[in-house]
């Protein structure tokens, strides 16, 4: 992401987040964002910080996508979280087969949940490691 894009994208993710805020008590009754805020994190490019450049993301730096989050968070958590969620599991979008990863993250308006934890254990083992999934 040059710089040129990161300051256009947080200022725009600045007037998100003043908007957000005025809107606390709705997004918290509602347990949700709006549409029209959801819709704007899309158009804002946020969510795909970390979505490979051959899928129409930024393929950004860890530091932009945790700027990103503190950034709208300090306005309001909820609308912060869920950059942060959709974010995140962009990440994966470099690790799947092409096809797949076209049709999961190339829409333009992709919006990708998920969790990306370590859950398996690693043992030392002579020659190597043993991995294994939990």
């Amino acid at each position: 992401m040059n710089a040129a894009a990161r300051t256009e994208l947080f200022e725009t993710l600045h007037t998100l987040g003043k908007e957000a805020d005025q809107r606390a008590a709705e997004i918290e009754a509602n347990r949700r964002l709006p549409d029209d805020i959801a819709d704007r994190l899309k158009a804002s490019g946020v969510l795909k910080l970390w979505t490979a450049e051959a899928y129409g993301g930024h393929q950004a730096t860890i530091s932009d996508l945790l700027d990103a989050t503190e950034t709208l968070s300090y306005y309001d958590g909820a609308t912060g979280w869920v950059a942060m969620v959709t974010g995140t599991a962009s990440l994966m979008s470099g690790y799947l087969a092409p096809d797949a990863a076209q049709e999961i993250y190339g829409p333009a308006n992709a919006m990708i949940g998920g969790l990306a934890a370590p859950m398996g254990k690693a043992v030392r083992v002579e020659g190597g490691d043993r991995k294994s999934v939990v």
